[in-house]
Formats: C-alpha cells, sequence, structure tokens
C-alpha cells in the first residue's frame, strides 16, 4: 500500500507499507487506514493514519483477539466480522462483541450508523441491530492508561502524539499535544526508543572521547526564528524551510495555515509547493528583493511582489496580469497584452 499525493499534475510518493504478510481485508475512510491480519498467529485490524508528513502512524490494532474476515467502514464506524460475530469500533472507540440474533450468514455489504446504534442488512431475514454503547464505556476505552487530559483553555498542538511504556510495552496516542503521562511512560514510538538504545549501545561501546566543537560555526536560533519545521509526530525528521517574502509580518492560523495580508492564505508545509485557499497549489521560487516567481499549472509562471501583487508578470504570455481574486465563486485574471478577462479554474 502505498501514501502518495497529487498535485493535479504530478504524484509524489511518500511512504509505502509492505502488505506481503496478510491477505486479510482492508477498509479506509477520511481518518483511518484498517489491515486486518490473516494469520492465525495474528489477530485483530491495525488502524494507520496518515501523517503530515506522508508518513503511516499505527495508532491502534482493534478486535485484537480475532481473525477477521470482512470489514467495511462509513465515515467515522469500522464494522468488522469473525466467526465470534460482529466488532464495532467508532474513532477507535470497541464496541462489545455482537453475537448474531439468527443463524443466519450475514454479508457485510451496507450499514446504516445513527446515535441509538448500527442497523446492518441482512437480506432476507431483515436488518441486524446493534446499540450503541453508554458514552462513559466509550470514554474509558479512549483513554485506558489514565493520561491527564490539558487544561480545557489550554493552547495545545493539535497534532496526533504517540507514547511508549518501555516496562509494558504498550503504546498510546493522544490526539493533542499537552498530555501528561503517567509513570513509565515517554514519549515516543517503541520503534523510537528501540532505535535509542541501539544508537546508546554503539556509542558507549565505540566511543571514548569526545570531540570539540568551533564555537565560532554555533549559531543560537530564537523559536520564532529557526529555519526549520518539525514533522506531525514531533520526530527526528525535520526540514529546512527558509523566510521568504510571503513570510514577512505573517500572522499563524489554525491547523499549520498562515494569513498573509497582501497575498491571501495560503498553507506551507509541503514548501516550495505551497497551497493558496484562491490559486490552489502553487510552487514558489524566491527571486531577488523581495520578488518571487509562482508557478501554477493554468498560469505558468508568474513573476511579482509584495507591492505588486495582485499585478503579475506572465513569462508565457510575456506580459501583465490582474488577477482579481475577491470573489472565490467567480475567481478571474485580466491579461493586460489581450486586454480581455479569463476565467480561473
Amino acid at each position: 500500500m502505498t501514501v502518495c499525493a497529487y498535485d493535479g499534475s504530478n504524484l509524489y510518493f511518500f511512504f509505502e507499507l509492505d502488505l506481503s504478510e496478510t491477505t486479510g481485508p482492508i477498509a479506509i475512510n477520511n481518518d483511518f487506514m484498517y489491515i486486518a491480519h490473516s494469520q492465525r498467529n495474528e489477530k485483530g485490524v491495525d488502524a494507520y493514519r496518515v501523517q503530515e508528513n506522508g508518513s503511516l502512524l499505527l495508532m491502534d490494532t482493534l478486535f485484537a483477539s480475532h481473525n477477521i474476515q470482512e470489514l467495511l467502514t462509513e465515515e467515522t464506524v469500522l464494522v468488522g466480522k469473525s466467526i465470534s460475530g460482529i466488532h464495532t469500533s467508532q474513532q477507535l472507540w470497541e464496541w462489545p462483541t455482537h453475537s448474531l440474533s439468527g443463524n443466519f450468514y450475514l454479508n457485510l455489504k451496507n450499514f446504516s450508523a445513527s446515535s441509538t446504534g448500527l442497523a446492518i442488512s441482512s437480506g432476507n431475514y431483515g436488518v441486524e441491530w446493534i446499540p450503541t454503547p453508554n458514552n462513559q464505556t466509550q470514554t474509558s476505552q479512549s483513554n485506558p492508561y489514565n493520561f491527564i487530559s490539558p487544561p480545557p483553555d489550554a493552547f495545545v498542538t493539535q497534532v496526533l502524539v504517540p507514547y511508549y511504556n518501555p516496562t509494558t510495552g504498550e503504546s498510546w496516542t493522544s490526539e493533542t499535544g499537552g498530555w501528561t503521562a503517567p509513570e513509565g511512560w515517554i514519549k515516543g514510538t517503541r520503534e523510537e526508543y528501540d532505535a535509542n538504545q541501539k544508537s546508546n549501545s554503539r556509542r558507549s561501546g565505540s566511543f571514548n572521547d569526545w570531540q570539540e566543537l568551533n564555537t565560532e560555526n554555533i549559531y543560537v536560533f530564537e523559536l520564532e526564528e529557526a529555519p526549520i519545521f518539525f514533522d506531525a509526530n514531533a520526530t527526528k525528521a525535520w526540514k529546512f524551510r527558509p523566510n521568504t517574502a510571503i513570510d514577512h509580518q505573517v500572522e499563524k492560523l489554525d491547523g499549520s495555515w498562515k494569513k498573509q495580508t497582501w497575498f491571501g492564505n495560503f498553507y506551507d508545509l509541503s514548501f516550495p509547493w505551497i497551497y493558496h485557499t484562491e490559486l490552489q497549489w502553487l510552487y514558489f521560487s524566491e527571486s531577488s528583493h523581495g520578488s518571487f516567481w509562482l508557478w501554477s499549472k493554468e498560469l505558468g509562471w508568474i513573476w511579482t511582489n509584495a507591492s505588486a501583487f495582485p499585478y503579475c508578470f506572465s513569462n508565457s504570455n510575456v506580459g501583465w496580469l490582474y488577477l482579481d481574486l475577491k470573489d472565490r465563486t467567480s475567481l478571474r485574471y485580466y491579461n493586460f497584452k489581450s486586454e480581455d478577462w479569463f476565467k480561473l479554474n
């Protein structure tokens, strides 16, 4: 299974998950990818989520004591079938296993979910009804290790944060930052912990002295000045992100979006590819003296700066354009060379 992104012109491959060891069913919704194990000694369904850097994070293993034969998901609900009955999960909260009401074969083709329960079509036998468990049960299952949640008015990062307990081997992931872990838990994944242990072991056995760094080559950045950003998991992966003309006096919004008074709202975690709310995917290339080039699928290469925008010089037309971005329902641009308006798709 491959995680990729398509910008309208190019396909980018980020991460690949080897599924050669399983022939179990797979289900995908907007939040998670569910992969069922097919080996007798490996049971359950692994739930993965795509991170901002394109990697897959294993969130949880559902229905861990069952061999799942069929999987179906719609919106936030996952339904699986085994010889033990019907298994249901909502946003990784497992419901109790449901035994069929009669001696018949249930084929998971479609279901309907509501606040009171789940209705699964059973063909000539009517509808199999699975009532929703009480909310208290769901809440306790969402935080089984008694992590302390951040205060309601706390400012926290909206990213997934994995935790690992080296003593018990258990893992848990919070949906935001700001959580306080119980004793014995560390921040990070099991793979990161194991890699760190091996690294420390090699270092202690291989090196007996320290090398002195030249302090003239060290520069300490303030947090807001650092030309890097970390990936969504706060792991060791980081990327260089220089300040550009669109970053000066920019306002940071929720979800890693930015607002520039003269340029508009944009998202730049894939820099130099940026996503503009009106112009959509753009490739950014810094020029000189605060000017820059933008490439879009529709306009090609255009040159502009803070004082000129939304006036842009078109490389393909060898002339100036005016981008009318005021009304999102009717985006257009004016070509001064042809003296005509054109619609932006």
